[in-house]
This record gives C-alpha cells, structure tokens and sequence, in this order.
C-alpha cells in the first residue's frame, strides 16, 4: 500500500528503514503534512533520487527539525528550494548551504533571506555571499548584516552596498561600520548617510571619517554631528571639516569646536562664527579665538559678542579686541566691560567710547576705569560720565581728572565728587579745582580739604573762600592755611578761627598772624595758642602780642616762648608776665630775663619764682636780680642760690641777707660771699652771721673779721 494512503499518525511511526525502502513514486504522493509527520531520523534516511522524487508542494512541510538530519551530500533542488519558508532556510545545515552552488543559492528569494541565520550567512564564506542575488543581500536586515564578519562584509560590492536602505544603514554596528571599506562607504548615498545615528558617526575611526564626501558630508544633519568625539574632530581632515555648512556647525558642541584644531578653525573663519550660538561662542577656548583672523572676529554678531564670557573677553589680544568693531564693543555688557585689561582699554581711541550707554560705563571696574587715556576719559559724553559712582570716580589720576571738561566735572555729582580723594584734590589743576562748581566745593569733607593746595585756594579771591564752611577751613592743611593771602586771611570770622586746629596757627606766616583783627585774635584758644613757633613769637608785633590775654599766654609753648625778644618780652604787661606758668618762665633765657623791667620782676609771683633754674639766676643781672624782691628771694632754695655771683651778693642790702635761711645763706657760693664789703658784712645780724659755714668763714678777710661787733663776734663763737 503506497504509504500516501497512512494516516499521519501511523506516518510518524514508521522506522527509518520503512521510510528508506520507499519508491520514488511512492514518496512523490506525500503531501505537504504527510512529508512533515515523518519522524527527523526517517527523513535523514533519504536519499537523493528520493529527495528529488518529493514534490515541490510537500517539500514546505518539511520542518526545521527534520532538514538539518539529511545528509551532507543530500541537496535540495533550485524549484523545491524556491519553495522553503523562511523557517525552513534557517533550519538549512552550513554543510548543505556551502554545498549549494550559484544556481541554487541564486535562487532564493528576498523573503527567504529573513531566515539566514548569522552563522549561515558567515558559513557560506565569501564566495558563497556573492552567489546570492542583491535582491536577497539588499532585504538582509541588521542584525543579519551586523552578523557579517569583517572579510564577509567586505566583498559585498560597492553598487550593494549603495542599495541599503537608510534603515539597514541605520542599523549597522561599529564594527560593520568599520569593516566597510572607501569603494563601498563612498557609494553610500545622502539618504542612507542620513540614516546614520549620532553613536554611529561616534564610532567611526578617523581615517573612515576623513573618506566620506563632500556630498556625504554635507547630507549630515547637526544631530548627528554631535556624536562625533572631540578625538574625532581633532583628527578630521580639512576636506572633512571645510565640508561643515554653517548651519552643522551651529548644532555642534563648544567642545567639538575647540578641538578642531588651529589650522581647522583659521580655515573656517567667518563660516564658523556664523552658524554658532551665543552658548557656543561662550564655549570657546582662547586658543579657538586666537585661531580666528581679526576679520572673522568682526563677522561675529552683538547677539554672539554678548555670548563671550567675560574671561574670553579679557583674554583677547588687542587686535583681536579692536577687531570686533566699534558695534559690537558699543554691545559689550558691564560684566564683560569689567573684565578689559588695561591694554584693551588703551587701545581704544575716543570714538570707540562715545557710542558706551551710561550702563556700560557704570558698570567699568575702577581698575578698568585707571587705565583709560586722558582722552578716552574726555571723550565720555556728560550723561554718561555722570553715571560713574564714587568709587570709580576714586579710581582716576590726576591727568584723567585734569582732562575732563568744565561740563564734566561741573556734572558730577554731589555723591561723585564724596568719591574723590585728598591725594586726587590736590592732583587737581586750578582750572579743575575751580571747575568742581560751588556746590560740589562746599560739599567736600574734611579728608578731601587736606587736599586742597595753595595754589588752589590762591585763586579764589578775598571773598572767594566764603563758599567754604568753617569746618572745611578748619579741615585745610597747614600749608594751605599758610598760602592765603592777607585779603583772604583777613576775611576770616572769629568762628572760623577759632576752628583751626593747634598745627594750622602753627603754620602760619607772621605777615598772617600780624595781620590778625582782634575779633580774630580774641577767637583763638590756649590749645590753637600752643600750635604758635618760635619763630611766630619772634616775628609777632606789639600788638599781637598786648591783645593776648593772660589765659591765652598761658597756651604758648615754652619752646616758643624762647622765640620772644628781649623787646618783646619787656612790652608784656605786668598782668600778663604773672599769667606765665613755672615751665614757660624756666624755658626763658638769661637775656630775656634781664629785659625785664623792675616792674615785670617784681610782678613774678612765688612759684614762677621758684621755676627760676640756677643757671638763669646766674645770668641775671645785679640789677635784675634785686628786682625779683625780698618775698620772692626767701622762697629760693639751695640750688637756685649756688648760682649766685658776687656782684649779685653785693647788691643785696642787709635786710635782703638777714631774712635769707640757714640753709639758704649756706648754699650762697663761697666766692660770692666773700667779696661782701666790710659795710655788708658788718651789719649782718647775729642770727645770719651763725648761719654761715665754716668754708664760708675762713673765706672773710681779717678787714671784714675786724669790722665785727663784739656782740657778731660772740655769735660766731
């Protein structure tokens, strides 16, 4: 019975030698789901003529488990294998697929190919692959290409490789990527290189990189440049990078960017700058920028420029800085104004800062702001010179503030101007000074007036310092103080007198201290007084001198008061003579003292008499010394008295010896005492004759001894 008549059941039971005896005629009634119960073993006993025997119609119920048990040697003809599901070619053994030759492997069609499996397709080697029609090649899908060894992948032939879908492309690994080589990467199409992912591109090794197209490179959209590495772009050719539109090198990284290369960026130039952002451009290094030529740097947009940090921007060179262009530098924000070194600033001539907003230049750091010109500084228009704050205003030299025009300085601010320094007032030229206006002028502080110099307040007429408070006055240097004229001097109130400190009256002339009203004399205090020199005591007149009341001469210093003339000193009142104090009547000189009349003597009062230093009592005069009276004789102690000389000795009368102490008759200089006249020395009292020393005694000569009374003699016994 032809076994075509068995049930499938019984089919499948059949050994593999009731299968192996089978007639060709038996086998060829089989139908699809017959051929497919028989068992893998029984379907492996077949033999070629039985193979062949088997229709086309049942040859697809073979399945995948039965077709790999045939033997090597036991092939499948072209019209049963058209027939195989795609299932079926993937149960297909590597041996049967290598044993197949051109006209079976070109038979199968495209929707078989899906059933290749990765080891079938590598298994068929590379003669085997290109037996195999492009129709089936081309509707391999990735994972089957990507499966494709490096010599596999290699023989497929340009024109198939061109034929690749975008997908297919798009699917590649890195590794078939790589293994592709220039004949067949260059017959890739716009389509199929846009099919490429960012990774992809990412994965290329710099020399597949540099072998693409102008065309090809042209056909890459920014997304998929910024897979490209920065080792990539640092290695890529010029071609590849003079490829680049403006537009794909504005979707790429500041990274990406910097790593191009010098040579790479000098050769894009404007191309560059043109499709990035302000992000990008915010990105580039140094070295980017200094790669770019000067004209290239113009080319930048104000929406670019203010995309620079402000780090960039400090770090150009000056060229490279100028060569922005007055627009793009009139964009420059204050952060990035405050980051100029001071060679840029120099750079830039007036009209480069006319076009700065009040803004901008308010923003300028003061050390930017210390390194503008003269001119620079000159050329900022009043509105926007008024914006600078005090603190930037402090900032600037004496030739910048010199430069600035009447209507500059005029413009400033009463808070601009709290900004300026003594050092930068005093820089001021007249002209300056002046040109600060009224109100700025009588605002300044104290510090600030330290500042103002001679020449300054020379200028101003007698009336001219009336815009000034009596605090400034009181705030001026000495020097200053020193340089007002007579008319200016003389217009001075008594308050404003009275606020000058001790070193300002100490600067004065004497022309000024005599040309002193008595409302300003009487203005000054003990501590102003105390400021005067000798040199101003000296050169005092008369007048200045008598309008000092008694507490006032009290405040003069005892160094000044050696600067009184004996004429001077012998002028002072009685009143005022008994006003000095111990220290101002010792620092007096011998000479000074002996100008003393016998009425400014005898108004020396006890302690001013007891500040007497020996060395001035020695110089007095006998005269002078018998003025000083016998009340302040008695308080003169032991040291004053071993001053005394003999002609002062002989000018005391007996009353002036008698009431003079033991202790002070023995301080009396041997020598002195012993040139008193036998008249003196006879009519001394018994008490002040035992009050003499021994020394003193041997000293008297036999005539002033024989001079004695009896009752003088029994004293000294």
């Amino acid at each position: 019975m032809p076994i075509s008549k068995l049930s499938l059941t019984q089919l499948s039971n059949l050994s593999v030698h009731a299968i192996a005896v089978q007639s060709t005629t038996n086998l060829a009634g089989l139908t699809a789901a017959q051929l497919g119960a028989i068992s893998a073993s029984a379907i492996g006993g077949l033999g070629q003529a039985q193979i062949d025997a088997i229709t086309t119609t049942a040859i697809g119920g073979l399945t995948t488990t039965q077709i790999p048990s045939l033997a090597a040697n036991v092939v499948f003809d072209s019209s049963q294998l058209a027939m195989f599901s795609r299932q079926q070619v993937g149960g297909l053994s590597t041996a049967e697929l290598t044993s197949f030759d051109a006209t079976h492997l070109g038979g199968f069609s495209a929707s078989q190919a899906g059933g290749f499996t990765v080891t079938q397709l590598n298994g068929l080697g590379t003669l085997g692959l290109v037996e195999l029609s492009n129709a089936i090649l081309l509707s391999l899908n990735a994972s089957q290409i990507n499966g494709l060894d490096a010599p596999n992948l290699g023989v497929l032939a340009a024109t198939l490789v061109g034929g690749l879908t975008a997908t297919q492309v798009g699917g590649l690994s890195s590794t078939s990527l790589s293994a592709l080589g220039p004949t067949q990467l260059a017959a890739l199409g716009a389509t199929q290189i846009k099919g490429l992912t960012a990774a992809q591109l990412g994965s290329f090794p710099a020399t597949l990189l540099n072998e693409l197209t102008v065309t090809q490179i042209g056909a890459m959209g920014p997304a998929q440049l910024t897979g490209l590495t920065s080792t990539q772009f640092a290695n890529a050719s010029a071609t590849f990078i003079g490829a680049l539109s403006s537009t794909q090198l504005g979707g790429l990284s500041p990274a990406q960017i910097n790593n191009l290369g010098a040579t790479n960026i000098a050769a894009l130039g404007g191309g560059l700058l043109q499709g990035l952002t302000a992000s990008q451009v915010s990105g580039l290094t140094a070295t980017t920028l200094a790669a770019l030529a000067t004209t290239d740097l113009g080319a930048l947009t104000t929406t670019q420029v203010k995309g620079l940090t402000s780090t960039q921007v400090g770090g150009l060179g000056v060229s490279a800085f100028l060569a922005l262009g007055a627009t793009n530098l009139s964009a420059l924000t204050t952060t990035q104004l405050r980051a100029l070194s001071a060679s840029q600033v120099a750079s830039l001539g007036s009209t480069d800062f006319e076009p700065l907003t009040s803004t901008q230049v308010g923003g300028l750091s003061a050390t930017t702001l210390a390194g503008l010109t003269p001119t620079q500084i000159s050329a900022l228009n009043v509105t926007t010179f008024g914006e600078l704050s005090s603190v930037q205003i402090g900032a600037l030299g004496s030739s910048q503030l010199n430069a600035l025009s009447s209507s500059q300085l005029s413009g400033l601010s009463t808070g601009q101007v709290n900004g300026l320094t003594a050092n930068q007032i005093s820089g001021l030229g007249v002209a300056s000074f002046q040109g600060l206006g009224t109100s700025n002028l009588g605002a300044l502080n104290g510090i600030q007036m330290r500042g103002v110099t001679a020449s300054q307040l020379a200028a101003f007429g007698a009336t001219g310092l009336d815009l000034f408070s009596t605090g400034q006055i009181a705030s001026l240097s000495g020097l200053a103080i020193s340089a007002l004229t007579s008319g200016q001097f003389a217009n001075l109130d008594a308050t404003t007198m009275g606020k000058l400190v001790s070193a300002q009256i100490g600067a004065l002339r004497p022309a000024q201290i005599n040309s002193l009203s008595p409302s300003q004399l009487a203005a000054l205090t003990t501590t102003q007084i105390s400021g005067l020199t000798a040199i101003q005591i000296a050169g005092a007149s008369a007048t200045v001198l008598d309008g000092l009341t008694s507490q006032q001469m009290r405040g003069v210093s005892p160094t000044a008061l050696g600067g009184l003339t004996a004429t001077a000193l012998s002028g002072l009142d009685s009143t005022v003579m008994g006003e000095l104090s111990s220290t101002q009547i010792a620092s007096l000189g011998s000479t000074q003292i002996n100008a003393l009349s016998v009425t400014q003597l005898g108004a020396i009062t006890l302690s001013q008499a007891a500040a007497l230093t020996s060395s001035q009592i020695a110089g007095l005069t006998s005269t002078a010394f018998a003025a000083l009276g016998q009340t302040n004789l008695a308080i003169l102690n032991a040291t004053q008295l071993m001053g005394l000389t003999a002609t002062q000795v002989l000018a005391l009368g007996n009353t002036d010896l008698d009431m003079l102490s033991a202790t002070q008759i023995g301080a009396i200089p041997v020598a002195a005492l012993a040139r008193m006249n036998a008249t003196q020395f006879a009519s001394l009292d018994v008490t002040t004759l035992s009050n003499l020393t021994f020394n003193q005694l041997n000293a008297l000569s036999n005539g002033e001894l024989n001079n004695l009374s009896d009752v003088q003699l029994s004293a000294l016994a």
